[in-house]
């Protein structure tokens, strides 16, 4: 990631907005890691007739510079399945280790 790209991270507004797709992480404290490909699926279906409609919730992580997704992980999985360049994301501010 360039450096004017990493700032920008860091920079950014807390709220609702769209960010990239590509931009986004999976939340490493996550203990879903396997995903049923039948919900995902009917998702994809739901995606493709209205769009996503949940923002994902995701922070910005100051350690290491880039986006992590605290909810909406399969919703990300069918966007770039799709190939959604943008994704609706609500930014909060970053967690501590506990809340994550």
């Amino acid at each position: 990631m360039a450096k004017k790209e990493k700032d920008k991270i860091l920079s950014d507004p807390i709220g609702v907005r769209e960010v990239r797709t590509e931009a986004l992480t999976p939340n490493p404290h996550n203990t879903r890691i396997l995903f049923d490909r039948a919900p995902l699926e009917t998702l994809k279906s739901s995606i493709e007739k209205v769009g996503i409609l949940v923002p994902l919730t995701i922070y910005r992580e100051s350690k290491k510079q880039r986006y992590v997704i605290l909810d909406g992980q399969r919703r990300w999985i069918c966007a770039k399945e799709f190939g959604l360049e943008k994704v609706p994301v609500n930014v909060i501010a970053e967690p501590s280790l506990v809340q994550k």
